[in-house]
């Protein structure tokens, strides 16, 4: 592949982790938007949004890196050699 290097040195998080702020306001917010649909009114008031905050990732398990270490053990080592060829090349 040729990619061309765009400088970026941090990049944006992309579908971060969500949570809400209070779970009464969400469920307060569930039944109105329920009882908006059963009306039939579409659009809503964006209340959800500012009951919303950024939610910290629970770490992976020890066990799950390491079924992951495994799983990906062959295509790591056939990287490594790819990579120790190209680097003799030059």
């Amino acid at each position: 592949m040729e990619l061309s290097d765009d400088g970026r040195a941090s990049f944006p998080v992309a579908n971060e982790a969500r949570g809400s702020r209070s779970r009464l306001l969400q469920r307060l917010l569930r039944v109105g938007g329920r009882t908006r649909a059963a009306l039939g009114l579409r659009k809503g008031f964006g209340l959800a949004k500012l009951n919303e905050r950024a939610k910290p990732k629970e770490p992976l398990s020890g066990e799950f890196l390491k079924e992951l270490e495994f799983e990906f053990q062959k295509e790591r080592a056939l990287l490594q050699e790819l990579s120790s060829r190209l680097r003799s090349a030059f």
